[in-house]
């Protein structure tokens, strides 16, 4: 699904990403993209192929805006170089959340700015279950918010 509207592309990821997926042509003189990922819930090998070499078709000059990025992407992020081009910035992301039990979790969307910062820093905020359990973080913050120092 692609918007085009004064000067940025808004565009939203409506499935997996894997060999079948389709990364849109951006228009010519297009050099922000905002990147809607909150549907995407799996990324194949294959489309993270096809995902470095879409962003390696985009202009230099081209921000792109990552948001409500899921595990799988960030994950991605961290893993593989060159995933995420230079000029980019993850906006929202998802953070997985687990009780002590492993019987509830959450994925909690956390917002630069807010939450985590370009400078690498980050401040989780307190997530609470359905049955007001306080959940921990299911990831390590360290190594889930590394693309910050790369960035």
């Amino acid at each position: 699904n692609v918007i085009y509207k004064m000067g940025i592309c808004e565009l939203e990821v409506l499935d997996i990403i894997n060999e079948n997926f389709k990364f849109p042509q951006i228009k010519t003189g297009i050099f922000n993209i905002e990147m809607n990922l909150d549907k995407v819930s799996y990324m194949s090998s294959f489309g993270v192929k096809l995902w470095i070499e879409w962003c390696r078709s985009l202009p230099p000059e081209t921000k792109l805006m990552l948001k409500n990025a899921r595990p799988p992407i960030i994950n991605n992020i961290n893993m593989v170089d060159g995933f995420l081009p230079r000029n980019s910035v993850v906006e929202s992301l998802y953070a997985p959340f687990i009780s002590e039990d492993g019987e509830s979790d959450k994925n909690i969307l956390l917002y630069i700015g807010k939450d985590y910062k370009e400078d690498g820093t980050w401040t989780l905020p307190e997530v609470k279950g359905d049955d007001g359990q306080v959940l921990s973080e299911d990831f390590f913050p360290d190594k889930y918010f590394r693309f910050l120092k790369n960035s």
